[in-house]
């Protein structure tokens, strides 16, 4: 039996947030509403197929919402056996099987991260605000992936909150080099 991770994520346009489930939660209530639509388990749902998710830990630049199948990333990963119409549930198409816990990360208005690498893909979902990284504007809603070692700077005018999704093995996780970042601020 085909056996897939979505990464626990899914975005909810009825109610304009994300949902976090863990992978074996998420992969019971998969099941569970499966079973009650008499589909098969090995079944995705979705015209995009899993095989078909970006694997993190291959991309060579920056991959985004707005660039994935030319920004028609919901279309391909609307979960079709959801059906009310006051909800509408999408898959992020990406395999997380790389990540195993969560960050919310939230950046006051006016600041710049500057330019840095981490040895680890890097994930953000924008619930809130908006940033430019690299001089590409992201906002709420967006994803970015952006591949390990890949040098990204973050520029914010609003601030923002995203959710971000690391490695247990994630060496800046440890907050040491990161945290001596000198960040710098924007003009008002």
């Amino acid at each position: 039996m085909f056996r897939f991770h979505y990464c626990g994520w899914l975005y909810c346009s009825g109610v304009d947030q994300f949902w976090s489930l863990s992978v074996l939660e998420s992969s019971q209530i998969h099941r569970q509403e499966l079973e009650k639509t008499n589909m098969p388990i090995t079944e995705t749902n979705m015209e995009l197929s899993p095989t078909d998710f970006i694997d993190p830990l291959k991309i060579q630049k920056i991959v985004s919402s707005r660039d994935f199948l030319d920004g028609n990333w919901k279309k391909a990963t609307k979960l079709q056996h959801f059906k009310e119409e006051e909800i509408q549930k999408f898959a992020i198409p990406i395999d997380c099987t790389f990540f195993n816990f969560h960050v919310l990360t939230v950046v006051a208005p006016l600041t710049i991260i500057p330019r840095h690498a981490h040895k680890e893909p890097t994930l953000r979902y924008i619930l809130k605000g908006s940033l430019e990284l690299n001089g590409a504007a992201y906002s709420e809603g967006d994803w970015i992936l952006v591949p390990r070692g890949f040098p990204y700077e973050i520029r914010t005018k609003s601030g923002y909150t995203a959710l971000i999704p690391y490695s247990t093995n994630c060496e800046e996780c440890s907050w040491k080099a990161l945290s001596k970042m000198p960040l710098g601020k924007m003009d008002a």
